[in-house]
């Protein structure tokens, strides 16, 4: 990786934190503690005065598997049955099967940034197949071959009568799958090497060989071939003979030994209901904090868990985000579609106004209260049956909050005086009753507070409906005339 030079002084060699998948299918959310750890970790090392950049090293050159393909289409029989000869290649290789990227990687590429960058998270994506094709793995490919039984002796030795007979994997230039290829002999530049897919044996120059080499070579090329500072991984991987294992020592003894300091972390397990809700019901911030809980342990997801943590966690300073969800959002929500001269411009909108994390609150709400705080049109059939007395009442209460609105007022007060109103009028005990059934709200904000949010254009529909079923009714008494100082 090239350094960033500072105006022609010294040059500032970015700390590399490394992180590494294979994008053959996108997934829940048990696939993204490894990059909110590993942003995590580019963050620690920012905050301490150093350039730090996180590298996402996708390893498109790795065969498609049956399961892979299978997730990756959405379990569609036909899309799968259409692709199914396509396993077995390097994922790079294969059709988008939805038609909008040039290949399956690709689109799989682009949905793992979209997400990822939801999340706050920017890494510098790396495609391993545009890697060994434009040779920059090439140094330790010829490492490899040259030294191929070496390595095999010195890891059976090292790891006692370990053995990993694939050191590299060839791409059959028959079938062009590269995951059953076996390498027989090597001589005098030559490698020869068979399929178990397709049959057939192939004899081919070094360097004309297409194919990469396997997962536990390559991890160790990359640190010296990227200048990886750390790396994240699964602890699933870091048992001796395990990737890091035996990466470290390829590394050590035949690559050029750089070796990056290692972050580990635990799997999550995630209970099926919660399988791709995480991120429609917790906003960026909070889903990061749960993820990094207890880094190196199992983290185990339930519905509970997820409550509880909410229950705990604040979204503002002094605010937990199931508080934030049960007393700020109902009013919050319908204040959201609010526009034009009802915003003052300029005015600053509240943190816990920002759309995003509504967003995420509504979809919280109705997964785990079952409540859904959306405007929805008006119950015309509701106000058809109104008796006289409530529809005038009504119709001047809206009267006078469109009045009490349109004027410059703190909206913080703006419920208060609607209450006041209510409370005063002699119809609001029998008269308000129904208001959350004509505006369809049985759940959410008191009237007075749904009066306060509701958009002015939406009142102004409800009390033009209600006048026009006051027509040919009694005389209503008129609405109070609104003071300075907001006292009728």
């Amino acid at each position: 990786m090239e350094s960033i030079r500072n105006n022609g002084h010294r040059p500032l060699v970015p700390y590399v934190v490394a992180t590494g998948f294979t994008t053959a299918l996108l997934g829940d959310e048990r696939t993204l503690r490894e990059f909110v750890v590993g942003e995590h970790m580019r963050e620690r090392v920012s905050s301490r005065g150093r350039t730090a950049v996180l590298i996402l090293i996708n390893d498109s050159y790795d065969a498609l598997t049956e399961p892979q393909l299978r997730i990756g289409v959405d379990k569609d029989p036909a899309r799968f049955e259409r692709f199914r000869s396509y396993c077995g290649r390097p994922i790079a290789e294969v059709p988008d099967p939805f038609e909008c990227h040039e290949s399956y990687a690709t689109h799989f590429a682009e949905a793992w940034k979209r997400r990822l960058h939801g999340l706050g998270i920017h890494p510098i994506f790396i495609d391993t197949y545009q890697a060994y094709r434009r040779g920059h793995y090439a140094p330790y490919v010829r490492i490899t071959f040259e030294n191929h039984q070496a390595i095999q002796n010195a890891l059976a030795t090292r790891f006692q009568d370990f053995t990993l007979r694939n050191l590299y994997r060839p791409q059959c230039p028959h079938c062009l799958c590269v995951d059953a290829t076996r390498v027989q002999e090597i001589e005098g530049g030559v490698l020869k090497f068979d399929c178990e897919r397709c049959g057939h044996g192939t004899r081919a120059e070094l360097s004309e060989l297409k194919g990469k080499l396997t997962w536990k070579l390559d991890c160790a090329a990359r640190w010296n071939l990227y200048g990886v500072d750390l790396e994240v991984f699964s602890k699933v991987h870091v048992a001796e003979r395990g990737t890091l294992g035996v990466s470290r020592f390829i590394s050590s003894e035949f690559f050029g030994g750089r070796l990056p300091s290692t972050v580990t972390y635990g799997p999550i397990l995630l209970d099926r209901e919660l399988s791709h809700r995480l991120l429609e019901i917790l906003p960026p911030p909070l889903l990061q904090k749960l993820l990094l809980t207890g880094i190196r342990s199992d983290l185990r997801l339930t519905k509970a868990y997820i409550e509880n943590f909410c229950q705990k966690t604040d979204v503002i300073a002094g605010m937990s985000y199931v508080e934030y969800v049960r007393r700020e959002l109902p009013r919050r929500a319908l204040r959201l579609s609010r526009s034009g001269p009802e915003r003052r411009e300029g005015a600053r909108a509240s943190d816990l106004d920002d759309p995003g994390l509504i967003a995420h609150g509504l979809q919280f709400a109705r997964f785990f209260y079952g409540r859904d705080h959306v405007l929805r049109d008006p119950d015309v059939a509701a106000i058809a049956v109104l008796d006289p007395a409530t529809t005038l009442a009504l119709r001047d209460l809206l009267r006078y909050v469109i009045e009490l609105r349109g004027r410059d007022r703190v909206e913080s007060g703006t419920s208060d005086l609607i209450r006041t109103y209510m409370l005063q009028n002699p119809h609001s005990r029998q008269s308000y009753r129904g208001l959350r059934r004509l505006f369809r709200q049985p759940q959410g904000p008191s009237a007075a507070g749904l009066l306060a949010s509701a958009p002015l254009d939406y009142l102004r529909l409800v009390e033009s409906i209600l006048s026009l079923r006051a027509q040919g009714l009694s005389p209503a008494p008129r609405s109070p005339v609104i003071e300075e100082g907001g006292r009728s």
